[in-house]
């Protein structure tokens, strides 16, 4: 059996088919968020089948709307979790920066489906002890 004609278990997603995810979730932020909208959940399935035959046109694996729908969500998360890594790496440094960097298009994306998972949210105070210093008087 020839090696070279055997197709690979799980063919990629290529980058042709990731940039069109996110120029789609530009122009549908319901989409790339994945919370709750005042679309339908008719229309939400129609936007998904939209996108999935969008997908399914580019050069790349082509699959079904509900294993897009896990393959972007995984791929979101491996984004997240690298971004993540990333600035805690820097933390570490002492703020220098990392040996390795996000790629424009990772920043894109990330900047499209929001950073909160990255760098916290903003202005909300957290629960637990208090720093020492604001107790002492």
């Amino acid at each position: 059996m020839d090696c070279s004609a055997t197709k690979p278990k799980h063919d990629r997603t290529t980058h042709e088919q990731l940039e069109a995810y996110v120029l789609f979730c530009q122009a549908h932020p319901e989409v790339g968020t994945g919370k709750n909208c005042p679309k339908t959940p008719q229309q939400m399935k129609e936007l998904w089948q939209q996108l999935a035959d969008k997908l399914n046109s580019c050069r790349g694996p082509i699959r079904s709307t509900a294993k897009w729908k896990e393959t972007l969500g995984v791929w979101k998360s491996q984004l997240r979790t690298r971004s993540r890594r990333l600035k805690i790496n820097e933390r570490l440094t002492g703020g220098g920066q990392s040996s390795k960097q996000m790629t424009d298009f990772e920043e894109m994306a990330l900047s499209t489906f929001g950073s909160a998972a990255v760098d916290g949210i903003q202005n909300v105070q957290s629960l637990g002890l208090t720093p020492i210093e604001q107790t002492v008087e």
